[in-house]
Formats: structure tokens, sequence, C-alpha cells
């Protein structure tokens, strides 16, 4: 084997055991890792496959590309999917829960595990999580397949590619175009490997995960006192919850509250901003392509919900207090 491919399979097997699994493949992208994890699971042209309704649109992107059905389920103000949203659409023959740890608040992956049983596979988004816990458990403890990106400003950022993981050994054999028997394959590999010449800042970002989760939390620990302060809801763990806090939601008590907090001189420093404006379901290139398995509208008592950046240092606590006084005087 070439120093190259000794690289990256060491550096597939470091982060696959990270994520609690033994093996896996780095790809081209995040959405590519979805393409991967659905071809090692067998999904077919139509299969339907759940979502949460929050998520990025290229999720449901990389499923329709792939051939398949996205199914979304309306979240609450949990923000991730829980057993009591999606039973509802397990009567829609799903073939497969992508499970986001949405904003890098943890999803109760063992929850929705004990729900569906093993008849339906589990993929793991951990996308916008790092070093994260769901009621105690790791990443991958609990799931099929965990997938990530590593694009800009993920927790892992190269600026570009992603990678999937499982335990069986086929999932990286669906890239493989290096072992000497490739002229010998029965079907031709996927040409989404992670380019050779983004391998080497890897090791680099993966240091920088750990310092920034560092940084994230302690942000969050002094910003949870000012808003309590001030009578903000603030999302919650439940507990065993270990949060990478991706970005911190609070709700507003009325529309103009949350309007003061976006239009705030302090809003961009603080990263402010509201979850996806457009919902999936009115996004012209999802239109009459996915499927949606409850209410096409979040409950009318949910009230307009921030998200507030949490990648400052902890002396921007000072700009949070700024931003605050914007809101309430």
């Amino acid at each position: 084997m070439t120093s190259k491919l000794l690289g990256r399979i060491a550096l597939t097997q470091g982060l696959a055991k990270f994520y609690g699994k033994t093996t896996g493949a780095l790809v081209n992208s995040g959405a590519a890792a979805i393409e991967l994890a659905l071809h090692y699971l067998g999904i077919q042209r139509g299969d339907r496959i759940l979502i949460p309704d929050n998520c990025c649109y290229l999720v449901p992107e990389a499923i329709l590309r792939f051939g398949a059905v996205p199914l979304l389920v309306t979240v609450g103000d949990d923000l991730v999917l829980t057993p009591e949203r999606i039973a509802c659409a397990l009567s829609k023959k799903v073939k497969t829960i992508i499970a986001i740890h949405q904003w890098g608040l943890p999803c109760d992956i063992a929850a929705l595990r004990h729900l569906v049983g093993t008849q339906i596979p589990i993929i793991e988004d951990a996308a916008q999580a790092w070093r994260l816990k769901a009621r105690g458990r790791e990443i991958g403890s609990e799931s099929d397949v965990v997938i990530t990106s590593f694009g800009d400003r993920k927790p892992v950022s190269i600026g570009e590619g992603g990678a999937a993981f499982a335990n069986i050994e086929a999932i990286a054999e669906i890239i493989d175009r290096w072992s000497p028997n490739q002229r010998s394959r029965s079907l031709p590999h996927l040409p989404i490997a992670l380019s050779q010449y983004a391998l080497p800042h890897l090791p680099e970002a993966l240091h920088l995960a750990d310092t920034l989760v560092e940084t994230r939390r302690a942000f969050v620990a002094q910003a949870l006192p000012l808003l309590h302060q001030y009578g903000l809801r603030v999302w919650t763990p439940a507990a065993g919850d270990e949060p990478y806090w991706y970005y911190l939601p609070v709700w507003a008590e009325t529309e103009d509250l949350a309007q003061r907090g976006r239009n705030s001189t302090h809003a961009d420093i603080l990263d402010i901003c509201r979850p996806h404006p457009v919902p999936l379901r009115d996004i012209p290139l999802l239109q009459g392509k996915i499927e949606v398995a409850t209410a096409s509208k979040k409950e009318a008592s949910q009230i307009p919900c921030l998200l507030i950046g949490t990648s400052g240092e902890p002396s921007t606590i000072s700009v949070l207090k700024a931003w605050l006084r914007d809101i309430f005087n």
C-alpha cells in the first residue's frame, strides 16, 4: 500500500472508532455521505426516507438525487425527531430514518430505536455535532450508520468533504478504488472519495474541533443565566444530554421581540438567526417531490425561535448583554 492510502485508512479507522463504528469511508461532501449510507443500506428508488422538517435542504436533495422520497416529519420545540413525532409516519412503509442532531442538539437515537426496533435502519447525522451525548449515550451507539460533513463551519471543517461509518466493511468497499482486486469486482465503485489533497488537513481540523467544543460550552454556560434573567425560554437538555451547541435556541414571547433581536446592531456578531426561514415543503426544488407525514404547520401555540451562535469566545458575553438590552429596553 502507498503511504497516502495508509494515511487514509488510519484516519478513517480513527474516526470510525470515535463515532462508535468499526469502519467507514471518507467522501467528497456531506451529501455524498448521505447517498453512500443509502446505498449501503440497500435503499431502492421510490423508498421513503423519514427526515425532520427543519433540516438543511441538502438532506432531502441528496435523497432525491438517489431516487428515494423524503418523508418530512414536523418537529416540536425539542427541534429534533422524537418517538412521538415519528409514530404517525411509520404506517407509510418507511425504509430508513435520518435522525439529525440539529444545531448540535442531542437527538435521542436510543428512543427512536426502541420504537422502530431493528426493522428500520437509522442513519445518525452528526454533521453539526462533536463529542455529543444523548441521554448519556455516545454518537453511534444505537444507529446503523453515522454520517458527517467536513464542510465550512462544521465542527470538523476542512471546507469540503464528509464521511459515513458503519460496522460492516461493505460501506468502505462501495467507494474502494485502491485495493488490488478492483478489476474483479462485480459492481463499479462510486467515484465520491475524499480527495487525497484534502486528507492532510483533517488531523488539524480534528484538533480544532476539540478546542471549539469547549469554547462553545463555556459560552453557553455563561449565557444561560443572562437569558434566564431576562425571562427568555431556552432549549433545555434532558438528563444525560451533552449538546455540542452549534446554536443555542431561545424563544421570544412575541414576533416583535424576535424582530428586535434580529435587527439589533449586535445580532451579526452573535450570529443571531431564525431557523430556516423557508420551510422545506415550500422550497421550489422539492415541490411535488416530497411527502409530509404530519400537519403542514407547526402548532399554533409555538412562539418565535431565535438561534444564537456559540462560536465566540466567552468574552463575547458582553455583546450578548448589549443584545439583550437592545431587545428589552
